[in-house]
């Protein structure tokens, strides 16, 4: 899925972005497909951190939080694909709020098999409505387009997950938000 994932990053219609591109250690060819990618796209800032063995999801991504110089972070795992428009969309929502250090944006998302057919679609809108879906489907951290000074705020990623960081996530940028940061 990584080629799927680096083309839709490409396609974006907003450019305005740093790319950082995390091999965790693999063992297969993604250190290759990635400077592949950078070597393809000169117009992009591309910076590509390599770890000999895996930190973790939360680790690398506070490693990102400390280098960026971005007003706003997205986390987009291998296997996830952007529309043309995600980018543009999620930042013109922030840019559109009233006190935007306190973006936490994140879209709807189709939900595809292997071979890129549609079996489902997710509304994460829909879902905080809904208390009951709320309650059995974790949000998730990934694809969603975070302040960075908000996110730093909150402390980051918290390391004591190895997986999922979406409820910590809301929790905490809830919390930070409803205080008024």
């Amino acid at each position: 899925y990584l080629n799927q994932c680096l083309a839709s990053v490409r396609h974006q219609i907003y450019n305005d972005f740093d790319l950082f591109l995390v091999d965790e250690g693999s063992t297969d060819n993604t250190l290759e497909i990635f400077q592949s990618f950078k070597d393809a796209n000169p117009n992009i800032p591309i910076y590509i951190l390599q770890n000999s063995s895996p930190l973790g999801l939360q680790r690398v991504a506070n490693t990102v939080l400390s280098r960026t110089k971005a007003k706003y972070i997205i986390r987009l795992d291998a296997d996830d694909i952007f529309t043309d428009s995600a980018l543009l969309s999620m930042v013109s929502v922030a840019e559109r709020l009233s006190n935007s250090d306190t973006a936490f944006i994140t879209g709807d998302y189709l939900l595809s098999d292997p071979m890129g057919s549609i079996i489902g679609y997710q509304s994460h809108y829909s879902d905080f409505l809904d208390q009951t879906v709320f309650s059995r489907e974790a949000p998730h951290g990934a694809c969603s387009l975070i302040s960075v000074r908000l996110l730093k705020s909150v402390g980051g990623y918290s390391h004591e997950f190895n997986a999922q960081d979406g409820w910590d996530l809301w929790l905490k940028i809830s919390v930070a938000v409803y205080i008024n940061i």
